[in-house]
């Protein structure tokens, strides 16, 4: 029911709308992101290329999955011949612009039969926002997926020390974490002061060093 945020009628009354799932995290450095979605776009990052299309592929590889933003697509029960996904967890909507074509594309996804079969909405409506030109596409730092970046630069994935520091460094470096079906949310508390130590000594200048 996400895309129905930028329908309810207290949009109206604002330029640019954002959704966040309840398991994304917001960094404190983070930047304005409607400021960078440029205006009647739907806003989003890139599922099939994050960090690249590389580091995606060595995602799919090591664990098995389908290679193919295609196959990603078929495996859903949606036809589309597309290399690029539109991620759900962080979209920004532009209200006066989408809000009558959200209801419109919700109301035909909710009464497909693949749908019905799959319960995702979400190929369903990067397919449709995608073939109509909609999309533009933000930096991965604006939803850095902590799952996927784990494990593409893990050595010891068990390791908790390590899963910390790598969590705090990706908090350091992105603006928005989303910890999909709260992967290792436990441990953000410890990797938020691993964050805190190395925002401060990004912060210190020339006499904190000497």
């Amino acid at each position: 029911q996400k895309l129905l945020v930028a329908a309810e009628d207290f949009a109206a009354g604002y330029d640019a709308v954002v959704w966040l799932d309840s398991d994304v995290y917001v960094a404190p450095h983070a930047p304005s992101i409607a400021a960078a979605c440029p205006e009647a776009k739907i806003c989003g990052a890139n599922q099939a290329a994050q960090l690249n299309r590389r580091a995606r592929l060595f995602n799919q590889i090591t664990r098995g999955y389908e290679r193919t933003a295609r196959e990603w697509y078929a495996d859903r029960g949606v036809a589309f011949d597309s290399e690029d996904v539109l991620q759900s967890g962080v979209l920004v909507f532009w209200p006066r612009s989408h809000g009558a074509l959200c209801r419109e594309v919700y109301d035909a996804v909710t009464r497909s039969d693949a749908y019905r079969r799959h319960g995702e909405d979400q190929p369903f409506f990067s397919r449709e926002f995608l073939r109509r030109g909609l999309v533009h596409f933000l930096d991965w730092e604006f939803n850095a997926v902590w799952d996927l970046h784990h494990n593409f630069v893990a050595v010891r994935p068990d390791d908790r020390g390590d899963k910390v520091e790598l969590m705090a460094r990706l908090l350091f470096v992105a603006n928005f974490v989303h910890f999909t079906s709260l992967a290792d949310v436990d441990l953000l508390p410890e990797a938020r002061r691993g964050y805190d130590d190395l925002a401060a000594r990004a912060a210190c200048e020339g006499a904190c060093a000497a």
